[in-house]
């Protein structure tokens, strides 16, 4: 068994993703099914004699743990809303995020709660209508608590807000937040500032979305292409942004291995320089995603282990769902692990053979699989949540992944590198580069069935990926022992 971790992993996450689509199931039901399907594995693998029963044992064991949390996660979102639900109190928070709303003079927004009535708590809310304020900004004012609704439960465990917050009367800012992401928020604004000076209203947006991770220069017309095109996924800071920057830090730091201890303090800075980068992105789940696989890899580098992405991609899932469980419902989060997951479980394989001896070729085969097989795993997912099936990203993907790789890379550059004397020529790259993007999005989406609206229930998307999964898992249970010769 090379991937018990995945396994123990899927079976975490599974659970807690088919309670979540799910609800009206209750969690002993799934997991039933789980302890099921576990145990028939377990005991077919026994009877064949197979070292893969195993993995049966890890799904199981990884279902209870996804019924402990989630019960437990469950557990705190009842006691929070039992408190506090259709009270109305005064709260000192933090705003941490800010988007336009529909009344003048006021932002939707999403509060971080330190105090209700002049007592220490801790939880999220939104307030649809806020008076003008800016993420960073401590505020306090009276407002009336309240659940959301059962068609919201799902984007509101997706960014952890416990309570609808309606904005009554006393609003005061009280000066800006000290805290890590408040600083690391003001660090985005000032670097998207920087990146867009000088350039194009439309270009620039895009290079700041790609870069630094801030959305607010994309315009509704441009969020609209780029969904159609199914290149929805190059306008936040993702695995992939994550993954350029990590093998530009490796390259830039080629050197260090030179010198005495070098290789340690090449991965060290690596390390370093990526979570940086996921900092001033915003902490997106994509990103903190890429980041957690390309810091074990950096450590596998550093101490000559072996690297199993699968198992990589797996800790990394586990652990964030620890640190905050309402990344589960974060539509990022799941399309990330989605894309990762299908590409490691069937696009390499299938790259590998299908592999030729002629490179061109194969590089040309490798970026169609793999965007082929990222794009019908994450389709289900992508139907259900947007009511849309981008067709054409499956063909354009390849060619726009590399535009936007162009992006990404010299705006990285720029950023490490503000000389004054070449600004004219990263500007004329840049602009024309996510230009470039942009022109692909809207041909996409212009062509005729290049998308299908349409919207998958949450019934029948949870079945398809628990299909997946099964099938999946029994491929790895058949696979074929590999021989070891030993020396006569």
């Amino acid at each position: 068994m090379r991937r018990p971790l995945c396994v123990f992993c899927a079976g975490t996450l599974g659970l807690e993703l088919v309670c979540a689509f799910l609800p009206q199931t209750g969690r002993f039901v799934p997991f039933a099914a789980f302890f099921i399907v576990g145990l028939l594995w377990a005991l077919v693998g026994r009877l064949r004699k197979s070292p893969a029963w195993g993995y049966g044992i890890c799904l199981i064991l990884g279902a209870v743990l996804g019924l402990v949390l989630t019960g437990s996660t469950q557990a705190k979102w009842d006691a929070i809303q039992t408190a506090y639900d259709g009270r109305s109190v005064l709260l000192e928070a933090e705003v941490e995020s800010t988007t336009s709303s529909y009344f003048p003079g006021r932002v939707r927004a999403v509060l971080r709660v330190e105090t209700v009535n002049r007592e220490a708590a801790s939880l999220r809310v939104e307030c649809a209508s806020l008076p003008t304020c800016s993420p960073g900004d401590r505020v306090k004012g009276r407002f009336a608590l309240e659940m959301p609704d059962d068609t919201a439960r799902l984007n509101a465990l997706a960014d952890g807000i416990a309570l609808n917050a309606a904005y009554e009367k006393g609003f005061a800012l009280l000066g800006q937040s000290t805290s890590f992401r408040a600083r690391t928020a003001r660090l985005q604004k000032r670097l998207s500032a920087a990146l867009r000076q000088g350039m194009a209203s439309g270009p620039a947006g895009v290079l700041a979305a790609m870069v630094t991770g801030d959305r607010s220069g994309i315009t509704q017309e441009l969020r609209t292409v780029y969904s159609r095109s199914g290149l929805s996924h190059l306008l936040a800071v993702s695995g992939l942004h994550t993954g350029i920057v990590f093998a530009l830090v490796n390259l830039m730091l080629w050197w260090l291995p030179l010198l005495h201890r070098g290789h340690l303090v090449r991965n060290l800075l690596a390390t370093v320089c990526i979570w940086l980068f996921v900092a001033a992105a915003g902490f997106s789940p994509s990103a903190v995603r890429a980041a957690v696989m390309c810091t074990m890899l950096q450590f596998a580098l550093a101490s000559a282990s072996e690297y199993v992405a699968l198992n990589a991609l797996a800790a990394a899932g586990f652990g964030m769902l620890l640190w905050n469980p309402a990344w589960l419902g974060d539509i990022s989060f799941q399309l990330s692990f989605i894309a990762v997951a299908a590409i490691l479980a069937w696009g390499v394989p299938l790259c590998r053979l299908l592999h030729t001896r002629r490179r061109a070729l194969n590089l040309l085969t490798d970026a169609l699989v793999i965007s082929l097989v990222a794009g019908i795993a994450t389709a289900p997912l992508v139907s259900h949540t947007f009511g849309t099936v981008p067709l054409a990203g499956l063909l354009v993907n390849p060619v726009a992944i590399l535009v936007g790789s162009i992006v990404v890379l010299g705006g990285t550059v720029w950023m490490i590198l503000p000389v004054n004397w070449l600004a004219p020529a990263f500007d004329a790259v840049l602009s024309g580069t996510a230009g470039l993007l942009n022109t692909l999005a809207r041909a996409a989406a212009a062509l005729p069935g290049g998308y299908a609206e349409y919207t998958l229930g949450g019934g029948a998307t949870a079945g398809i990926y628990l299909f997946f999964l099964l099938t999946t898992l029994a491929a790895w249970s058949f696979e074929p022992k590999k021989s070891v010769h030993l020396p006569a």
